[in-house]
């Protein structure tokens, strides 16, 4: 039978003074272009008609759940992370006013008339130093120009040690699990594959949950280090690793806007 939930460690299952510490990783069953052709364009039309009319509501929690990809088919049940960080960039670049950007059009480097009032500036530069007399100029007009946004990142990382053989068992079965899952699917050999699965990251803590709102995003880097105490080091004679760190980075599939953000939520 399939497991549908991995746990670790195993305490914080069931137990009501852990809900707000810890985290769940919902691995999605993403929708794939199987089926027939009217299928697939109905399902793509009523999913972007979905986000686009969540959108419109300026409604931050609806927006989130827009981005659902399908159900859940894994699990993954961890403590809250040592670390949580999300990153949100955005491109501004210096930019020139219109008539600074009108003087360059006319007195272009290469003509007669860049040349010329190149040379203008140039003397008026050395009257201005002998004299002191201040050198007049067209204003440049400097202001930022938006140039478009980054999609959000986040950052999780974690320090696993078990603290008997099955949570070691489940340590492994969660990192195997992420890297199934985050990996493409060969279809057709040699021929055809499958991007990798969605993730929903839900947070016992409300607060940090509404915070983070990660909600259909990829996972992009996953870094696991064995020997996280120092050195490769064993529990027993199964070769249970004694400490494992493991740190994910996750990524947004589409734009965070102003409408996603509810200050009174």
């Amino acid at each position: 039978m399939t497991e549908t939930h991995i746990t670790f460690p195993d305490f914080i299952e069931g137990n009501d003074s852990f809900q707000n510490r810890k985290v769940l990783i919902h691995i999605k069953e993403s929708p794939t272009f199987k089926g027939d052709y009217d299928t697939i364009v109905k399902n793509l039309k009523d999913k972007g008609e979905e986000i686009l009319n969540a959108a419109k509501s300026k409604n931050a929690k609806r927006f989130r759940d827009s981005l659902n990809t399908g159900k859940t088919i894994l699990t993954l049940a961890l403590p809250i992370p040592n670390s949580l960080s999300d990153s949100l960039g955005h491109s501004w670049e210096k930019d020139t006013g219109v008539a600074s950007k009108l003087k360059d059009f006319i007195a272009g480097k290469d003509s007669l008339i860049g040349k010329v009032t190149g040379g203008m500036s140039s003397a008026l530069g050395n009257i201005s130093d002998s004299t002191g007399i201040r050198k007049p100029m067209v204003d440049p007009a400097f202001f930022q120009n938006y140039t478009g946004s980054e999609l959000r990142t986040f950052r999780l990382s974690f320090d696993l040690v078990p603290n008997n053989k099955h949570e070691s068992k489940n340590i492994i079965k969660i990192i195997k699990a992420l890297k199934k899952y985050s990996s493409p699917e060969i279809v057709i050999a040699s021929a055809l594959m499958l991007a990798p699965h969605f993730f929903d990251i839900e947070f016992g803590n409300d607060t940090v949950d509404t915070l983070m709102g990660i909600k259909g995003v990829v996972l992009t880097n996953i870094e696991v280090n064995y020997g996280a105490s120092g050195q490769m080091a064993y529990v027993g004679n199964d070769g249970m690793i004694k400490h494992t760190s493991l740190a994910l980075t996750f990524a947004e599939r589409r734009l965070s806007t102003a409408e996603q953000w509810d200050i009174n939520e």
